[in-house]
């Protein structure tokens, strides 16, 4: 008899499901717990045009383990393409799993492949910190049954410290920098696409998904930003705060960070050091998104970033997260802020001759979205 038995989750595991990412915090200087509160569910529509998470009974009908499958529409190649996302990998370390653990996994992986015969994508993106997690040793062992990878790039995630507004540099003649409006979503929906296709795995954005609550829950054309160079869109950003739906939690720090921590937050109120929150209190951060400039223009970008940075410093954020490929030109104008920066790899996951499609991929530069992953 099986330990677990895995299924598709329903409403009734909420709990289980937000407990087990509680419980299950990446470790670092700061260890950070990624959740979803107040509702697992409530941030679904974010996760893509299909969503499962799949969880791991046990024999007394508790959920242990978990993880999510979900498709996105992405730019592959320079076309819109359906790619799965793998996420939320979650076991609770409070069972008794013995030796049994790696024969679980296997089984789990076993019934992931049977979702997986819909044929909805013949591959996901999945992100790991190289080198460093349990779950990329795992991931890359090729173990029976579980998936292979394919290393496709990198992603820098930047936490840009919010201390003081800027003034927003000014532009060239015949450019102007302001707020989006409902008018605009098509122009700005132009603009996403013709650079979106110029990266690897950009998701690919309808003019009706932009302000739509369902599809982006919080997000309003009010938080986007637009440069328009006459008539036409040149570049868009928006400031989008997930925070009512999604956290980052800090649940510790290591020994030398919590010697620290009275007197970085000391430094903090005058705007020389990011604040340090309390173990069990949410990181006030939101994240920049839908980044679009034409030929990666630096004026038109530091003008955009500033309206957004300036944005955060009002709402009272404390980190603005940018996720950008290590050799995007723009990176340069994120170095002007104080930051913090950590980096992921980025694989495509697929089983048996699947993983072939993956070598098919051009030399575009990563363009992923750390807003919707």
């Amino acid at each position: 008899m099986p330990l677990v038995d895995f299924m598709l989750a329903t409403a009734a595991d909420d709990a289980d499901l937000r407990h087990l990412l509680r419980v299950n915090p990446l470790p670092g200087e700061i260890c950070l717990s990624y959740e979803r509160e107040p509702s697992f569910w409530a941030a679904a529509s974010m996760d893509g045009a299909l969503h499962q998470t799949l969880v791991a009974r046990s024999r007394e009908g508790r959920v242990v383990g978990m993880g999510s499958r979900s498709v996105h529409r992405l730019y592959v190649n320079g076309e819109a393409t359906d790619v799965g996302y793998m996420s939320q990998m979650r076991v609770d370390p409070g069972y008794a799993w013995g030796t049994a653990l790696p024969k679980v996994l296997a089984q789990g992986w076993r019934f992931y492949r049977e979702l997986h015969q819909d044929g909805r994508t013949p591959y996901y993106l999945v992100s790991l910190v190289a080198g460093k997690s349990v779950a990329f040793r795992m991931m890359t062992l090729g173990l029976p049954d579980w998936p292979t990878l394919h290393a496709v790039g990198g992603l820098l995630t930047y936490g840009m410290n919010v201390r003081r507004a800027h003034a927003l540099p000014r532009l060239s003649r015949g450019m102007r920098v302001r707020r989006a409006t409902q008018d605009d979503r098509v122009a700005i929906a132009e603009c996403l696409a013709r650079n979106g296709r110029r990266r690897q795995f950009t998701p690919f954005w309808e003019a009706s998904d932009l302000g739509d609550p369902r599809r982006m829950p919080d997000l309003s054309m009010h938080n986007f930003w637009l440069v328009e160079r006459g008539s036409q869109v040149v570049g868009t950003l928006a400031r989008w705060n997930q925070r009512r739906l999604k956290q980052s939690v800090v649940r510790g720090y290591d020994a030398s960070l919590h010697r620290a921590r009275p007197f970085v937050n000391l430094l903090a109120r005058v705007g020389l050091a990011p604040r340090l929150p309390a173990v069990g209190e949410p990181v006030r951060h939101a994240f920049v998104s839908h980044f679009a400039v034409d030929q990666d223009d630096p004026e038109v970008a530091a003008v955009l970033l500033a309206a957004v940075y300036q944005e955060a410093v009002e709402a009272g954020d404390d980190y603005l997260m940018l996720g950008l490929d290590p050799d995007h030109p723009l990176t340069k104008l994120v170095r002007r802020y104080r930051r913090v920066v950590y980096g992921t790899q980025l694989f495509l996951a697929a089983w048996g001759d699947e993983i072939e499609q993956a070598h098919k991929l051009d030399g575009r530069q990563m363009g992923a979205e750390i807003a919707v992953l």
